[in-house]
Protein backbone atom coordinates (compact mmCIF):
# COMPACT_ATOMS: atom_id res chain seq x y z
CA UNK A 1 0.00 0.00 0.00
CA UNK A 2 1.24 3.49 -0.57
CA UNK A 3 -0.38 4.88 2.60
CA UNK A 4 -1.25 2.68 5.94
CA UNK A 5 -4.72 1.56 5.06
CA UNK A 6 -6.64 3.27 7.75
CA UNK A 7 -7.82 1.11 10.92
CA UNK A 8 -11.57 0.80 9.97
CA UNK A 9 -10.20 -1.31 6.96
CA UNK A 10 -8.26 -3.95 8.69
CA UNK A 11 -8.78 -7.19 10.16
CA UNK A 12 -7.91 -7.35 13.94
CA UNK A 13 -7.54 -11.00 13.67
CA UNK A 14 -4.97 -11.41 10.94
CA UNK A 15 -4.23 -7.50 10.87
CA UNK A 16 -4.00 -7.01 7.49
CA UNK A 17 -6.15 -5.09 5.19
CA UNK A 18 -9.90 -6.72 5.02
CA UNK A 19 -10.17 -9.72 2.04
CA UNK A 20 -13.35 -10.85 1.02
CA UNK A 21 -14.96 -8.50 4.34
CA UNK A 22 -17.73 -9.66 6.39
CA UNK A 23 -19.57 -8.02 9.39
CA UNK A 24 -20.61 -9.72 12.73
CA UNK A 25 -24.99 -8.92 12.97
CA UNK A 26 -25.13 -7.93 16.43
CA UNK A 27 -21.77 -5.69 17.05
CA UNK A 28 -21.08 -4.90 13.23
CA UNK A 29 -17.43 -5.37 13.44
CA UNK A 30 -15.53 -6.32 10.15
CA UNK A 31 -12.99 -9.44 9.34
CA UNK A 32 -11.49 -11.39 6.46
CA UNK A 33 -14.32 -14.30 5.86
CA UNK A 34 -11.47 -16.79 6.54
CA UNK A 35 -10.01 -15.17 9.48
CA UNK A 36 -13.30 -14.80 11.03
CA UNK A 37 -15.07 -18.28 10.21
CA UNK A 38 -11.95 -19.95 11.92
CA UNK A 39 -12.26 -17.87 14.93
CA UNK A 40 -15.66 -18.41 15.50
CA UNK A 41 -14.92 -22.05 15.07
CA UNK A 42 -12.63 -22.29 16.93
CA UNK A 43 -14.13 -19.55 20.14
CA UNK A 44 -17.35 -18.90 19.33
CA UNK A 45 -17.06 -15.06 19.63
CA UNK A 46 -16.19 -12.00 18.33
CA UNK A 47 -12.55 -11.11 18.55
CA UNK A 48 -12.89 -7.76 19.87
CA UNK A 49 -15.70 -7.58 21.96
CA UNK A 50 -16.29 -11.71 22.88
CA UNK A 51 -19.81 -11.05 22.22
CA UNK A 52 -21.26 -14.74 21.24
CA UNK A 53 -20.99 -15.44 17.18
CA UNK A 54 -22.34 -17.99 15.00
CA UNK A 55 -21.26 -18.77 11.81
CA UNK A 56 -24.61 -17.91 10.84
CA UNK A 57 -24.66 -14.16 12.46
CA UNK A 58 -21.53 -13.19 9.69
CA UNK A 59 -23.38 -11.15 6.85
CA UNK A 60 -21.55 -9.48 3.64
CA UNK A 61 -20.15 -6.40 4.41
CA UNK A 62 -21.94 -3.13 3.16
CA UNK A 63 -21.40 -2.22 -0.71
CA UNK A 64 -19.39 0.72 0.99
CA UNK A 65 -16.70 -1.47 2.35
CA UNK A 66 -15.78 -2.88 -0.66
CA UNK A 67 -16.13 0.54 -2.28
CA UNK A 68 -13.61 1.73 0.24
CA UNK A 69 -11.17 -0.90 0.18
CA UNK A 70 -11.00 -0.76 -4.01
CA UNK A 71 -9.65 3.20 -3.61
CA UNK A 72 -6.79 2.06 -1.37
CA UNK A 73 -3.40 2.87 -3.37
CA UNK A 74 -1.30 -0.28 -3.95
CA UNK A 75 2.23 -0.64 -5.69
CA UNK A 76 2.82 -3.53 -8.16
CA UNK A 77 4.43 -6.42 -5.96
CA UNK A 78 6.10 -7.31 -8.94
CA UNK A 79 10.23 -7.31 -9.11
CA UNK A 80 11.08 -4.51 -11.26
CA UNK A 81 7.34 -2.58 -11.54
CA UNK A 82 7.13 0.67 -9.95
CA UNK A 83 3.31 1.10 -11.06
CA UNK A 84 1.23 2.32 -8.09
CA UNK A 85 -2.83 1.82 -8.69
CA UNK A 86 -6.34 1.57 -6.81
CA UNK A 87 -6.72 -2.17 -5.15
CA UNK A 88 -9.57 -2.95 -7.52
CA UNK A 89 -7.15 -3.31 -10.25
CA UNK A 90 -4.15 -4.56 -8.96
CA UNK A 91 -5.27 -8.90 -9.85
CA UNK A 92 -5.65 -7.80 -13.47
CA UNK A 93 -2.36 -5.47 -13.97
CA UNK A 94 0.00 -8.09 -11.90
CA UNK A 95 -1.22 -11.17 -14.49
CA UNK A 96 0.07 -8.33 -17.38
CA UNK A 97 3.19 -7.67 -15.70
CA UNK A 98 3.75 -11.29 -15.26
CA UNK A 99 2.98 -11.76 -19.01
CA UNK A 100 5.43 -9.08 -20.07
CA UNK A 101 8.53 -10.74 -17.60
CA UNK A 102 7.72 -14.26 -18.93
CA UNK A 103 10.43 -15.25 -21.66
CA UNK A 104 9.18 -15.64 -24.73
Amino acid sequence: FVDEPPEELTCSVCRDILEDPVQTKDCEHYFCRPCIMTWVQGHGTCPLDRREVTLEDLLPAPRIMSQLLNRQLVKCPEEGCSEVMRLEVLSMHRQQCIRETLPC
